[in-house]
């Protein structure tokens, strides 16, 4: 929908451009302003209005959708912080009981072992 405004958003001002482009869209003389608005002139502030009106339509449905898509964001980062401590719990227990890399030794390619430095949990 909101390409679909845009769209018309040009093609509307366009039109208001070439109307009062293409004459006199007023004549001079004394009679009141809305008897001295040609029929041409008539047009391109009909289509200039429906341009502002459109446009305005447009923000307002914009600023909303913005406004929404805010509130959601922040809903997930509520749900996503009330459970982290629970999933670090459970990270925490599930690895607990696994060695870390440095607990192994490590063969060379000829088979010889490296020494390791010594690890401060198996004091080795």
């Amino acid at each position: 929908m909101g390409l679909a405004l845009n769209v018309v958003l040009l093609l509307l001002g366009l039109a208001s451009a070439l109307a009062a482009f293409g004459g006199e869209t007023w004549r001079k003389n004394s009679k009141p302003l809305f008897k001295r608005v040609t029929h041409r002139g008539w047009i391109a502030l009909a289509l200039m209005f429906l341009t502002v009106v459109i446009g305005t339509v447009k923000e307002i449905r914009s600023s909303s959708e913005s406004a929404k898509s805010k509130a959601e964001l922040q809903k997930s980062n509520d749900a996503l912080a009330s459970i982290e401590p629970t999933l670090v719990q459970a990270l925490t227990l599930t690895t607990a009981g696994i060695r870390r890399e440095s607990d192994f030794s490590t063969p060379t390619l000829d088979g010889s072992e490296i020494a390791l430095a010594p690890s401060a949990d198996t004091n080795s």
